[in-house]
């Protein structure tokens, strides 16, 4: 038998809604290494917005990651950028796939 409560067919959709879309996006950010924790908080902040928290035990390695990034990209020039790429695969419900791109352009 088929559901047919309104407020639960909502519902249902809602709760199934995050395993069918997907996101990309491009951040770039300023080669200031000592800014890595809070480019972190706003990289997973940015995340959970779209209804895929980045999970916590991943977030030591975000860090790191990020950290070696901006250290290499300022020690080239401090005017250098990081890109970090990120997105979902649809229906990969809260994979995240990401990868980080050090790039030696000057700030625009």
């Amino acid at each position: 038998m088929y559901e047919t409560n309104a407020p639960n067919i909502r519902q249902g959709i809602i709760n199934a809604l995050s395993s069918r879309w997907k996101f990309k996006a491009t951040v770039t950010l300023p080669a200031i290494p000592a800014l890595v924790d809070h480019f972190v908080e706003a990289l997973c902040t940015t995340w959970a917005s779209m209804s895929q928290p980045y999970p916590p035990a991943r977030r030591a390695n975000l860090r790191s990651a990020l950290e070696s990034n901006l250290k290499e990209a300022y020690e080239y020039s401090p005017d250098s950028l990081v890109i970090v790429e990120c997105g979902t695969k649809l229906g990969a419900r809260g994979k995240i796939q990401s990868g980080l791109e050090p790039i030696s352009r000057p700030w625009n």
